[in-house]
């Protein structure tokens, strides 16, 4: 919300500073989250006086040999001067800004006399944009021709002005106005403060048809629920035109684009007390008649950003005698709109239900003003006081006469809130005395009004604009805000609360498992459950089989989402870890490694909730996803290869493994490699993807995940490299078997004897089933490591063949192993390799 400070000190009057407004708003819980300067005073000329002042065209004759500029003749109210300018909006007699010699403007462009085309120029002439005001660079910027020349446009705008950025809770719509910030303000430095009040406050408003606003226009509310508060008057006699210049630019400031002064007044009342209102051209409604209701399904309105938009029968539309001219709080429509020719207008001030705005409002795309104010909640009481300074405004503004009386259709007056507060329970909630006096007094300055009671427990009514206090707790919450939580006493806790709870074994886990990707070069990412169902579809290509497409599971789709990209929850991390690595590759980013460690989402079949019914049971199991793209090793000056360049190995299958291996290691949990099938991982390359098996021996027994390379097609969709590395673990299963606690050994008592053994096998064979084999063979407990150190595809190995070497360390713990004890061993092992595997030894 964006709020003039020069406005709020015309309703609460305080000589603080613009810093001390800033950090009182922020410590009632109002945040100040930036500040904007606006001044166009442009310093001083050189020949002294004002920088940018009022200026009028006397002459404008176009520059020879140019298609666009001009050689003014300007009297700033001193002299006249010669200024050059390439704008086209204007003619001689305007009045406009014109910086003079000396002047800098808010862009930090200075000026200085200047020759353009070997004419001298004495000053610029000013759009909106070079003053800072705006974003428009469409012309000059038009001040009224009955300006005083010379005077500065400082003067003419309201200028200097701040504007504070102020981020409001969604809890306090109240405070989404001017009014609002004010009271708080007032509150907190316990200074008057005034609401805007006129004539217009004290005069009746009925649903009878005895005041002369009933003879101009009637109103309608077919649907008491979607609309529980219609008001409206009339103002005849208007003329249509500008607002002044200080208004169109404490609009601008706000935000708000000026269009006319009957429109601006609805924007400045709206800015003011936060109110929604609209003016509708009264003799553009047919039957001078307005209805509330619902639409009619499929029927068509025109809004005022010319759109054409079809409504169901859940939108609540504002219709004259013909049918719907406005959206119900959000926007109006085309064929009412207030124009340049309208002299009658009927004034809407209303409260509409905050679900059926928001339903409306997200189906068609639109958000408003009016629609965010309406969803958080519109107050019936300051409907009317709205509905009552705008008129006056419109009256101040655009002239002409409100009628007598206001249309009210308020069939059932909401009960107002009434909460008890005792200022004991006040006291010993926040731990430090508090005076009755000063408990009622903040109470008083918020808008609560005692009703009963005694000192000891007083019940307070609560206003309207205050839905979020229910509760006595809340009140209190209120007292503390306006105190300052800095005044609450810190409070030492008795012995034994307040402790640290103990660190799970999970957490600890956790906490390997970061420290030890941390320290591979990983980066932990972060990302929303909700990710878009097209990405979930992408992760099996098109290529794959019907096998693995049937097998895919079907997201649980978020019935209300967010945007389009936040519809399913996750069934996987690497969706959102590839939109990292992409948003990061876009960005310049090299050698990226990511890991995230969360939930994903399954549905399970539930025979109570068939498919298409209701929403699936959704299991919630832990994962660790992974993605590397890049080089596996960093830049360095000692790596150059033989021609001298630098030598930079691309990340690959085997450093992702190492990566996993790693991860196995530190949570001291056994794991096994194993290749996978397409319906295991249909995002992996076939020709580079594994499974990932919890076990000690053999290929264990729980699949834990799977890793490799990213399938081309996958990488294409998520537009990442092809080459790019991913893995994705179940977490509960590795961080219950993991050991936390490491398990010490003994110095081996008696040595080892290494064996190394050569085999040729087929070329399939994976060296984890070799090295399942090799330990399946050892009955007598002597192997203590196999590890593959050499492999050869070549000429002098047969087609579909591979040699492999592989070192066995063998050592007994009871005695010192005899080359008996060692051969023994080393021949099971060669007759289990050539039974199961066929396989030639070598040597």
């Amino acid at each position: 919300m964006k709020i003039s400070v020069n406005w709020l000190k015309e309703l609460c009057p305080t000589t603080l500073s613009v810093d001390e407004i800033a950090r009182t708003l922020t410590a009632v819980g109002l945040e100040v989250e930036g500040t904007e300067h606006r001044d166009v005073s442009g310093g001083v000329s050189t020949e002294g006086g004002p920088g940018v002042v009022a200026a009028k065209v006397v002459t404008r004759t176009p520059v020879e040999g140019s298609d666009h500029l001009s050689l003014c003749e300007v009297d700033d109210g001193t002299r006249v001067r010669k200024v050059v300018c390439g704008a086209q909006n204007y003619t001689a007699g305007d009045v406009v800004p014109l910086a003079r010699p000396g002047a800098e403007l808010p862009n930090g462009m200075k000026i200085a006399k200047a020759k353009l085309r070997g004419i001298e120029s004495e000053g610029m002439l000013c759009s909106a944009r070079e003053l800072g005001l705006s974003d428009d660079h469409a012309g000059l910027l038009q001040l009224p021709k009955t300006a005083t020349l010379g005077a500065p446009i400082a003067s003419l705008l309201g200028l200097p002005d701040v504007v504070f950025e102020v981020n409001v809770t969604p809890n306090r719509p109240d405070a989404l106005s001017h009014i609002g910030v004010a009271r708080e303000l007032a509150a907190a430095l316990g200074l008057p403060f005034q609401i805007p009040l006129n004539a217009l406050s004290r005069e009746g408003a009925t649903a009878a048809g005895d005041l002369p606003v009933h003879a101009k226009a009637r109103v309608d509310v077919e649907d008491a629920q979607g609309c529980p508060r219609y008001l409206a008057r009339v103002i005849e006699g208007v003329k249509v035109g500008p607002s002044p210049m200080h208004l169109q630019e404490r609009l601008r400031a706000c935000g708000v684009r000026s269009i006319s002064n009957v429109v601006d007044a609805t924007n400045l009342a709206l800015l003011e007390l936060g109110h929604p209102l609209h003016g509708f051209d009264l003799d553009k409604l047919g039957g001078a008649r307005i209805v509330v209701r619902r639409a009619h399904e499929g029927e068509t309105i025109k809004t005022l950003d010319e759109k054409d938009r079809t409504l169901t029968a859940q939108d609540l539309v504002i219709c004259d005698g013909a049918g719907p001219v406005a959206l119900a709080g959000i926007m109006g429509g085309a064929t009412s709109e207030v124009g340049d020719s309208t002299t009658r207008v009927l004034l809407e001030s209303a409260v509409f239900e905050g679900k059926s705005v928001r339903r409306t409002a997200k189906r068609q795309g639109l958000s408003t003003e009016a629609s965010t104010r309406f969803e958080k909640g519109a107050d019936e009481e300051t409907a009317r006081l709205a509905l009552d300074r705008c008129a006056q405004l419109i009256v101040e503004l655009a002239g002409g006469k409100v009628v007598e009386g206001a249309i009210d259709r308020w069939p059932s007056p909401r009960e107002a809130t009434k909460v008890w507060v005792r200022p004991a329970r006040v006291n010993a909630i926040l731990g430090c005395e508090v005076p009755t006096f000063e408990i009622e007094k903040r109470l008083k300055s918020l808008g609560l009004t005692p009703v009963g009671g005694t000192e000891e427990q007083r019940q307070w009514q609560v206003p309207g604009f205050r839905r979020d206090l229910t509760r006595e707790i809340d009140c209190i919450e209120e007292v503390a805000r306006q105190r300052g939580l800095d005044t609450i006493p810190i409070r030492q806790h008795p012995a034994g609360l307040g402790t640290t709870a103990a660190k799970t074994p999970a957490d600890e886990a956790v906490k390997l498992a970061r420290a030890q990707l941390a320290a591979r070069g990983y980066d932990e990412a972060l990302n929303y459950s909700f990710v878009a169902q097209k990405e979930l579809s992408a992760l099996v290509p098109r290529t794959a089989s019907a096998e693995a497409h049937a097998a895919a599971l079907k997201p649980v789709l978020v019935q209300n989402p967010l945007t389009i990209e936040q519809g399913a929850m996750r069934t996987s991390m690497i969706p959102g870890l590839l939109r990292n690595l992409q948003q990061n590759l876009a960005r310049g980013a090299a050698d990226v490694r990511l890991y995230e460690l969360g939930r994903v989402y399954l549905p399970k079949a539930d025979a109570r909730h068939p498919e298409g019914k209701l929403a699936w049971p959704v299991a919630e199991p832990t994962r660790i996803g992974i993605v590397a793209q890049g080089r596996a090793a960093p830049r360095f000056w000692l790596r150059p290869d033989e021609k001298g360049k630098e030598a930079l190995t691309e990340f690959g299958f085997f450093d992702l493994k190492g990566a996993i291996v790693d991860l196995a290691e530190a949570l001291r949990v056994p794991l096994e490699v194993r290749p996978a099938s397409e319906l295991e991982a249909p995002h992996l390359h076939p020709a580079a993807a594994a499974s990932v098996w919890l076990g000690g021996s053999g290929f264990g027994e729980t699949r834990v995940g799977t890793f490799g390379e990213l399938h081309p097609l996958v990488a294409q969709a998520f537009d990442v490299p092809a080459n790019t590395l991913v893995a994705e673990l179940d977490w509960e299963p590795l961080s219950a078997k993991a050991q936390l606690v490491p398990q010490s050994q003994g110095v081996p008592r008696f040595p080892s004897v290494q064996r190394d053994l050569a085999l040729v096998v087929d070329a399939i064979v994976p060296a984890a089933k070799l090295l399942a084999e090799i330990r399946a063979a050892d009955a007598s407990g002597l192997l203590r490591n196999a590890e593959l150190f050499d492999l050869y595809r070549g000429a002098q190995v047969a087609a579909g063949k591979k040699s492999v070497a592989i070192s066995l360390l063998l050592r007994a713990e009871d005695r010192t192993l005899t080359d008996a004890d060692a051969e023994g061993l080393m021949a099971a092992v060669k007759k289990r390799l050539k039974d199961v595997l066929d396989a030639e030894i070598r040597a």
